[in-house]
């Protein structure tokens, strides 16, 4: 693999993860009211999820997605997380922002939160198995190994942008 390939697919995952979405205003919700240390730990909670998308695309969930009642399931759960996320955000947008104490405790691991906002993104979760999934599937099964280390740059170019 070259240094050209490998700069490519992290270019690939940091043009990803521009796209707003609702990982990236669970970041900047987290370092408007409790400062930068909290928004880069909801952002490695982000790519946590990336990088269990890939393995679990590596590992054959991508044939799970297939299945029109896990489909619906999962989109369901995920829905349901998503509004109660939302839900959350729009109770506590009535809080004064205080600017000026970025610290403070929160209610949830800002490591969980940012996991759970991107495991329950319906979007990253096609995304990875359609992306990431062709890419296996073009590629030979002696392989397949190789096309891990470029989800995992794919990943390093997603946690870049939101570092």
């Amino acid at each position: 693999m070259h240094v050209a390939e490998i700069i490519g697919n992290v270019a690939l995952g940091f043009s990803v993860a521009l796209l707003p979405g609702p990982a990236t205003v669970a970041i900047v919700e987290a370092g408007l009211r409790r400062g930068f240390a909290r928004a880069l730990a909801t952002g490695l909670g982000v790519a946590a999820a990336d990088v269990a998308f890939v393995l679990g695309v590596f590992w054959g969930l991508s044939r799970l997605v297939q299945i029109e009642l896990f489909r619906v399931v999962l989109l369901g759960v995920a829905s349901a997380v998503l509004v109660y996320l939302g839900c959350a955000s729009i109770r506590g947008a009535s809080r004064p922002l205080d600017l000026e104490k970025p610290g403070g405790r929160g209610s949830m691991n800002p490591l969980l939160a940012g996991f759970l906002v991107n495991m329950s993104n319906p979007i990253a979760a096609v995304w990875w198995a359609a992306v990431f999934g062709s890419l296996l599937g073009d590629i030979p099964n002696g392989a397949r190994w190789q096309a891990l280390f470029v989800g995992f740059q794919i990943s390093a170019g997603v946690l870049l942008w939101h570092t």
